[in-house]
């Protein structure tokens, strides 16, 4: 029984992020191009609604049949208001002149270009990093050595730290599970279950280097880690048009010596020695081929080691430019009384390089934490007709 339930979270929580890749990713930055997707345009001009304030839904939009909800456009709000990147605004015809009418011979020489490219920013990181180090160079980032498309309003000011000085409260964006509003006034935008928390790491680093996560099992009824798949040109991250994300689950973590992992059968649950260590392995390469976890029907695989990406490509929605990574820390449903953090302390991160020098890379990102966490209302959903491709014989 506890196999199947975890089967069916792992397959639950795997969807849910990847709508949240959708709804924070596709066509990111691209206001041309998005306007066909939403239900009424949104001035890219207009000024920026306060983080506490709740959005006033579009006035055009009537009950649908069913009286569904969802959350309206914002007013005011540019299109790529939430993203943590910046890419170039394409509209869709860009978009077919430099990406769908690639020969075979063509895209060969793209995905080469692709990964010099990523080659030389990882290098050029990794040089700056133990300069840094070994004190032969500021803390502070310079500009230019990040592209415009990491380095940008939304993360910016990228300064590196040693292990001591790292903060886990100024690492993690923080959606947290909270009570349902019944007039749908106070909603969060990425939140795609009330009864879930979500945090999330945005972060680079160079090739063969790791992302290393040190926490306590929450006491939820499940958690899981979704981490930003390798980097491959192949695979790109924006417009949902990549694989999925790599996953573990809870119960196939191995917790540390002298820890138990709660969610395991007989298992005391509320233990208090619950600590872990993760390790993700940031690479280039094809994600499934590096990843055991993605080649099973059930997404499962031991152990406490994945292989993520330390950034990632955006393929046609971005030009192929280079946004960072990001790493998912999933709790559903926690304890009551315990909400939102599941009654544990918020993991640290570390960053290391494959010649084990210790940092974490930290940007200026209180504005993207200020839209991230912002509350919106509600706003009907009207009748809409599916798209052409899911219509049957029978209309």
């Amino acid at each position: 029984m506890r196999m199947k339930t975890m089967n069916r979270m792992i397959i639950f929580s795997t969807t849910c992020l990847l709508l949240l890749a959708v709804i924070m990713s596709t066509g990111s930055g691209c206001t041309r191009l998005r306007d066909r997707q939403t239900s009424g345009p949104i001035s890219p001009t207009a000024s920026t609604p306060s983080a506490t304030s709740a959005a006033t839904p579009s006035p055009t939009n009537e009950p649908n049949q069913e009286g569904g909800w969802r959350l309206g456009p914002l007013s005011g709000v540019p299109e790529d208001y939430f993203t943590y990147f910046d890419i170039p605004d394409l509209t869709l015809e860009e978009m077919k002149k430099n990406f769908y009418n690639k020969t075979r011979s063509e895209w060969a020489s793209y995905y080469q270009q692709q990964s010099r490219e990523a080659k030389t920013l990882s290098d050029k990181l990794e040089a700056y990093i133990k300069d840094w180090y070994y004190g032969r160079a500021s803390s502070n980032i310079p500009t230019g050595l990040l592209p415009p498309s990491i380095d940008n309003e939304k993360t910016k000011d990228w300064i590196l730290l040693k292990p001591e000085e790292i903060k886990p409260e100024d690492q993690w964006y923080i959606f947290p599970a909270h009570e349902v509003d019944p007039d749908f006034k106070k909603l969060y935008q990425h939140s795609c279950d009330a009864n879930a928390t979500y945090l999330r790491l945005v972060f680079i680093s160079p090739f063969d280097s790791q992302l290393l996560i040190d926490g306590d099992f929450p006491h939820s009824r499940e958690m899981s880690f979704h981490i930003i798949r390798p980097f491959d040109p192949r695979f790109p991250g924006t417009g949902n048009m990549g694989l999925m994300e790599v996953p573990i689950i809870d119960v196939d973590i191995e917790p540390d010596a002298g820890s138990i992992n709660p969610f395991r059968t007989g298992a005391d649950r509320n233990a208090s020695n619950r600590h872990y260590h993760m390790v993700f392995d940031l690479k280039a390469g094809d994600p499934t081929a590096l990843n055991p976890v993605l080649q099973d029907a059930h997404l499962r695989a031991p152990g406490n080691t994945r292989v993520g990406g330390p950034f990632i490509s955006t393929g046609p929605y971005g030009n192929g430019v280079i946004i960072p990574s990001t790493i998912w820390l999933r709790y559903y449903a926690p304890d009551k009384g315990l909400e939102p953090l599941a009654g544990v302390s918020l993991p640290k991160a570390i960053l290391r390089l494959k010649t084990g020098e210790e940092f974490w890379l930290k940007p200026s990102n209180d504005l993207y934490k200020e839209r991230q966490t912002m509350l919106a209302e509600g706003a009907m959903t009207p009748p809409l007709d599916p798209i052409e491709a899911t219509k049957t014989s029978n209309g």
